[in-house]
């Protein structure tokens, strides 16, 4: 991840349930997190019973797989997610079959197309122009960028306020300054941070 990206995260529009998504960009606990909330959601859908929830390996999927998959509700009712993690290891031509296949879907499904990018522009593997308008028309794509320093600080002090704490702008900005700004390593600092302090003490 690098240092000094001045490029926000673009929040979804909502969980993205029900629909087709593209989660792109190098910042990978933010595209975790919107799993987890859309996973929440299929959960309330289907009245809270637990989603149909399948993991496709990009490296092996092929178009005819997802979209077969696409169309078919869970087995027994309720809500369905197929998620396909590395989308971009995809191979070019399964990418044109899949875009050229994107379609309506069944009520309850939504299809997950996840990136592992890390911001490395030597890697050779990426997600097709083709592809990317296509989800774009049939849902949504959600880009993921990398957070500067004083985004950051702002993610930070929004997150210790969710857990009930009050964190300082310039604490915020020491956390964050941690380990390239690696927001999985911030959050995991700030739970432990509040296990050890009353709610809303500041820091």
């Amino acid at each position: 991840m690098k240092k000094g990206s001045s490029a926000r995260a673009k929040a979804p529009k909502g969980t993205g349930f029900g629909t087709w998504c593209l989660f792109t960009g190098p910042e990978q606990h933010l595209k975790r997190e919107a799993l987890a909330k859309l996973r929440a959601e299929a959960r309330t859908k289907g009245d809270g019973e637990e989603p149909s929830w399948e993991v496709l390996d990009g490296a092996s999927a092929t178009a005819r797989d997802v979209l077969n998959r696409s169309q078919t509700g869970a087995l027994f009712g309720g809500a369905r997610v197929i998620v396909v993690r590395e989308a971009e290891r995809m191979d070019g031509p399964e990418q044109e079959a899949l875009a050229k296949g994107v379609a309506a879907l069944p009520p309850g499904v939504t299809v997950v197309l996840a990136t592992a990018e890390t911001g490395d522009r030597n890697r050779r593997r990426s997600i097709r122009v083709g592809l990317k308008r296509a989800m774009d028309k049939a849902g949504q794509v959600v880009e993921f960028r990398a957070l500067n320093a004083r985004d950051a600080t702002a993610w930070a002090v929004k997150r210790a306020k969710a857990l009930g704490k009050r964190l300082v702008p310039a604490a915020a900005g020491k956390l964050a300054g941690e380990d390239g700004f690696v927001l999985a390593y911030i959050n995991s600092q700030l739970k432990i941070v509040s296990l050890e302090m009353m709610p809303n003490d500041g820091v």
